[in-house]
C-alpha cells in the first residue's frame, strides 16, 4: 500500500473535512482513522485514563480531530490513511479463523489498565434503605406481570448504554464462490445457493424429482409426492419446469399440472402430453402465450406455485420472499439472498471493508469506526466499530444454508414457511400462517439494536434453524429421506436438523461449552414445540408455542401420526419434558397484521358491548364433520361440543347445555373477529398441540378461558395470567358455564382492562414495521392501511416482551449453571437487582 506524505494528508484534510462531516450527518457513523495502536487508546472507551471523554465527544457530537479523507467505502478510506503492519489474527478453537479485537479484549480491556466492560453498565439501583420485599401484584409498561418479575423490571429493567467493539473482516472466498453463493467475509467461507456445495461452490448437487414410476416410488415415498414431475426436472431444486424445446422452458409444471385427468381425478401413472402441444387446434400450457388465452384455455390445475413469478401464465416476475428482503444489499432469489459485493449474512446485513458506509445497518449505528490493515493486501482489511449498546446482547449464529435459507429457496409452495409474499406490483401480501413467527422473530433479531457481532460480549446466542419449514417440507422430495431415515416422522426429521446445527456450532465456535448451552436459544414453533428436541440441546432455552409441562399429558398429543414424537428413539430424544417454565419461554403465534386493531380497536370494547357470555368457533371433531381422530385436541373440543354445541351434529342433536348467550360452533364464521369482540369469555383449547385461540382472544379483548391442564400459554411464565384470564380444569368442563356466570361484573371489568394494557404483547408489531419501512422506501408511499396504522404504533409487542424477559433472565441468571460463581459485581448490580429469582 502506498504511503502518503503528511503534507498530502494535510491537504486532503483541509479540502474534504466539511464534505466528510456532512456525510457523517447522513450516515450517523463516525469514522476514526487510526495511525497507530497507541492512538487508538486515546479513544479507548474502556480505558481508565482521564482522556476517555474524547471518545464520548466523538461518538455523540461528531467533533473529530483527525479526519483525513472521504470515501465511498472503508477500503478506499483505509488506502489513504492506514500504514500499519499486519495485526494478529486469532482463531476460534476448532473453527474458522476470525479476526481478534485489536487493542480491546472482548470481555476486559487490554493490559494497559482498562476496566472490565461490565463496569460501564449501570442502571438505577434500589436505594440501600429500600426494602426488597416483592409486592403481590406488579405493573410494568401497562402490563400485569408475575410480581417478582414486574417489580424487578420496574426497578432494574432500564439498562444504561455501554460501549461494545464490533469487528468485521474481509477474507476472500475460493474462486469468489463462482457466482453460486455468497462469501462470508468473516470466515472466508462460501454460503452456497441450493444445488451447490464445496469450498468454492464448485460441486453441483443432484436432487431428483419423483416420477411416474408408481411401483418404484410408492414403496419408498408413498403414492403422492410434491416434487413429482411429468416434464423437465431441475435437479438443483427438485422443481418441475416445461424444459427445453418448449416456448416457455422456465414455466412451472408443478404436481398434477403434468399429469392426465380421469374422471376429475389425477392419474399419477400417466404424464399429460397435451401440455406440450403447439398446433392450430391445441396449444398446451408450455407453449401458451397471453395472446393465445382468447382462443385456448389453460389447464386448470397448472399455475404459479413457485415463488418469483405471477400472472395467468407465470409470465410476470415478482419479488420473492427473503429474510429481511436482503436488507437492500442483495437480490432475493426465491428464498436465498444473493448479496452484493462486500455484504454477507442470511439477510445481507453484515458489512465488510468493501461496504458503503451509507448503507450500514441501523444495528451498527451510531458508532465510531476504526480501520486497521492486517496484511499487505486490501482483501484482508479489518473493520472495528465501537457501538453504544444496551443489554441483553444477542449473537445470531451464521449457520450453513442447509439450516435455513436452503429450506426457503427449495420450498415448492410460495406461501409455505413465510409470513408474506408479493403481488404483481411487488406489494406485500400477508400470509395467514401460524408458523410465520419463525421468520418474524429471526428478522427482528437480525435488525435489532440488541444484536451483536461480538460473540465474546454476547449474553445470549440464537441458533437460526427453520425447524417448522423443515417439517412443512419434509415429504416434498426424495432427497429429504423422511421415510427411509426418519420412520416417516416429520418431527424426527426436523429434530435431526437441530442436532446437526448443534454439532456445527459446538465444533466451530467455543461458546456452547462455556455454559453447556444454557445461554443458547432455539425456536420450535411447530404444533408440539420442543417435545421432539434432541437431548443434546435440552439445556438451552426453548422458544415454543406449546408449553406442555408434561405434568399431566406426558405423551404426544397430536392426532397427526407423522408429527407424533412417541416413537422417536429414546436414545436420540432422551427423556425430557416438552417445556420447562424455569428456562423456556412460550411465545405468541403469528397472526396476520390487521389494521383494525388500531382503528376499530376491538380489544377496547367494554363488558356492556359484549353480549355473548362464551364463544368458541373451531374444529369440533368428527360429529361436526371435522377431524375424525378421537385424539384430536385431546378430546377436549369434542367434549365442549357435547355439552354446549350450539348447532345439531351429525346425529341431529345439539349440546346438553345450550344457552342463547353461549356460542360453540364448528363452521368458521365470516365475522369471526367481530364475534370475538362481542364476547366476554372465549375458549382456548388445543388442536394438534397448540392453537392460535389465545392470540385471537387477547387481540379482540375477549377474556381467555384456558382448558388444557399443565400447558402454558404465551408468556404465562412471566405475565400474571390471573389478572386477565381464567383456567378451568379439564375435569370441570361440564361446569364451564356455571363457573363463568359466577364471575362478578367487577372482576370481568378488571380483566378486560388488563387486556387493554397488554394486547400488543401478543402480536409482532416490530416485524410488521420492518416490512412497512421497506415498502415505503420501495414504493415511495404508505400505500396500504396496514402500513399507515402499524407505522404509527408504539408500545411493547411480542418481540420487546421477549427482550424484557431475556433481560430479567440475564441479571437473575436463571439460565446459567449454579457452578459458574458469578457474583453481583460482574454486572454492577447490587441488592435486589442481582438476586436470583426463580421463575
Amino acid at each position: 500500500m502506498q504511503r502518503l506524505s503528511s503534507l498530502s494528508l494535510w491537504h486532503r484534510v483541509v479540502g474534504l473535512t466539511l464534505v466528510f462531516i456532512a456525510l457523517l450527518y447522513l450516515v450517523d457513523l463516525t469514522v476514526v482513522p487510526i495511525e497507530s495502536k497507541s492512538q487508538y487508546f486515546r479513544f479507548n472507551p474502556f480505558s481508565s485514563r482521564d482522556d476517555t471523554s474524547c471518545y464520548g465527544n466523538l461518538s455523540k457530537s461528531g467533533n473529530l480531530e483527525h479526519l483525513s479523507n472521504l470515501a465511498e467505502s472503508p477500503k478506499q478510506l483505509s488506502n489513504e490513511i492506514t500504514e500499519n503492519a499486519a495485526d494478529s489474527v486469532g482463531r476460534r478453537p476448532g473453527g474458522p479463523s476470525k479476526p481478534a479485537i485489536n487493542g480491546i479484549s472482548n470481555k476486559f480491556a487490554d493490559d494497559t489498565g482498562g476496566l472490565p466492560v461490565q463496569e460501564l453498565l449501570h442502571v438505577t439501583e434500589i436505594n440501600s434503605g429500600e426494602t426488597a420485599e416483592v409486592p403481590t401484584t406488579s405493573h410494568y409498561h401497562n402490563s400485569t406481570w408475575k410480581p417478582e418479575i414486574g417489580y424487578w423490571l420496574e426497578k432494574c429493567g432500564e439498562a444504561a448504554p455501554f460501549l461494545v467493539p464490533e469487528q468485521f473482516a474481509n477474507r476472500v472466498c475460493e474462486h469468489k464462490c463462482q457466482g453460486r453463493g455468497v462469501c462470508n467475509h468473516d470466515f472466508g467461507e462460501c454460503r452456497c445457493y441450493h444445488g451447490y456445495t464445496g469450498r468454492g461452490c464448485e460441486v453441483e448437487q443432484q436432487f431428483v424429482c419423483s416420477d411416474n414410476e408408481t411401483e418404484k416410488w410408492t414403496a419408498i415415498y408413498g403414492s403422492w409426492r410434491v416434487s413429482i414431475c411429468g416434464a423437465y426436472c431441475d435437479k438443483k431444486l427438485s422443481f418441475c419446469y416445461c424444459g427445453e424445446g418448449t416456448k416457455y422452458p422456465q414455466r412451472p409444471v408443478a404436481e398434477s399440472c403434468g399429469f392426465s385427468m380421469r374422471d376429475d381425478r389425477v392419474d399419477w401413472d400417466a404424464p399429460d402430453p397435451s401440455i406440450f402441444s403447439n398446433d392450430n387446434e391445441s396449444i398446451g400450457w408450455c407453449n401458451l402465450s397471453i395472446q393465445d388465452l382468447d382462443k385456448f384455455e389453460k389447464k386448470p390445475n397448472c399455475g404459479c406455485i413457485y415463488d418469483g413469478t405471477g400472472g395467468d401464465l407465470c409470465e410476470v416476475p415478482v419479488e420473492s420472499f427473503c429474510i429481511n428482503q436482503c436488507s437492500g444489499n442483495g437480490r432475493c432469489r426465491g428464498g436465498s439472498c444473493a448479496c452484493v459485493e462486500g455484504w454477507h449474512g442470511i439477510d445481507c446485513s453484515i458489512p465488510s471493508s468493501l461496504s458503503s458506509l451509507q448503507r450500514w445497518p441501523h444495528w451498527l449505528r451510531p458508532g465510531v469506526l476504526k480501520m486497521t490493515d492486517v496484511s499487505e493486501s486490501w482483501q484482508q482489511e479489518t473493520l472495528e466499530v465501537v457501538v453504544e449498546r444496551r443489554r441483553p446482547l444477542i449473537y445470531v449464529y451464521e449457520l450453513p444454508a442447509k439450516f435455513n435459507s436452503h429450506l426457503l429457496e427449495g420450498r415448492h409452495y410460495r406461501n409455505h414457511c413465510v409470513n408474506r409474499i408479493y403481488d404483481l406490483d411487488n406489494r406485500t401480501i400477508w400470509i395467514d400462517d401460524l408458523y410465520g413467527s419463525e421468520v418474524a422473530i429471526l428478522e427482528s433479531l437480525l435488525s435489532s439494536a440488541y444484536r451483536t457481532s461480538n460473540a465474546e460480549e454476547a449474553d445470549f446466542f440464537y441458533v437460526p434453524v427453520l425447524g417448522a419449514c423443515a417439517i412443512i417440507r419434509a415429504d416434498e422430495a426424495p432427497h429429504m429421506n423422511i421415510q427411509t431415515d426418519f420412520l416417516g416422522l416429520r418431527t424426527y426429521f426436523s429434530g435431526e436438523l437441530y442436532r446437526e446445527a448443534f454439532e456445527y456450532i459446538r465444533d466451530t465456535y467455543p461458546y456452547w461449552d462455556q455454559t453447556e448451552g444454557r445461554d443458547h436459544m432455539w425456536l420450535f414453533p411447530w404444533d408440539e414445540g420442543a417435545c421432539a428436541a434432541p437431548k443434546e440441546i435440552w439445556n438451552s432455552m426453548m422458544l415454543v408455542h406449546w408449553g406442555n409441562t408434561n405434568s399431566k399429558h406426558n405423551y404426544s398429543t397430536t392426532a397427526y401420526s407423522a408429527d407424533s414424537w412417541n416413537d422417536i428413539p429414546s436414545e436420540w430424544r432422551g427423556n425430557h419434558p416438552c417445556y420447562d417454565p424455569a428456562k423456556d419461554l412460550v411465545l405468541p403465534a403469528w397472526k396476520v397484521p390487521d389494521p383494525t386493531f388500531f382503528s376499530i380497536k376491538p380489544w377496547a370494547r367494554t363488558r356492556k358491548e359484549r353480549p355473548t357470555l362464551f364463544y368458541f368457533n373451531g374444529n369440533l371433531g368428527d360429529m361436526y364433520e371435522g377431524r375424525p381422530e378421537a385424539e384430536y385436541s385431546m378430546g377436549l373440543r369434542q367434549r365442549l361440543a357435547e355439552e354446549f354445541g350450539s348447532h345439531p351434529n351429525k346425529n341431529l342433536t345439539a349440546g346438553r347445555q345450550t344457552a342463547p348467550d353461549v356460542t360453540v360452533v364448528s363452521t368458521r364464521s365470516e365475522s369471526y373477529g367481530m364475534e370475538l369482540s362481542q364476547s366476554r369469555f372465549c375458549g382456548v383449547l388445543p388442536g394438534d398441540g397448540w392453537s392460535g385461540r389465545m392470540e385471537d382472544s387477547i387481540l379482540h379483548g375477549c377474556i381467555p378461558v384456558i382448558i388444557q391442564d399443565g400447558i402454558h400459554l404465551p408468556f404465562e411464565s412471566v405475565l400474571n395470567y390471573d389478572e386477565f384470564s381464567l383456567r378451568v380444569a379439564e375435569r370441570d368442563l361440564p361446569q364451564l358455564i356455571t363457573i363463568l356466570r359466577n364471575v362478578t361484573e367487577s372482576r370481568v371489568d378488571s380483566m378486560l382492562s388488563a387486556i387493554q394494557g397488554l394486547w400488543q404483547r401478543f402480536t409482532y408489531i416490530s416485524a410488521v414495521q420492518l416490512e412497512g419501512k421497506r415498502e415505503i422506501q420501495k414504493h415511495g408511499e404508505a400505500y396500504a392501511d396496514w402500513i399507515q396504522q402499524y407505522m404509527n404504533a408504539s408500545g411493547d409487542d411480542a418481540f420487546s416482551t421477549f427482550i424484557q424477559v431475556l433481560h430479567f433472565k440475564l441479571y437473575n441468571r436463571t439460565w446459567t449453571k449454579t457452578t459458574t460463581n458469578i457474583d453481583s459485581e460482574d454486572f454492577s448490580r447490587k441488592d435486589y437487582c442481582s438476586k436470583k429469582i426463580p421463575l
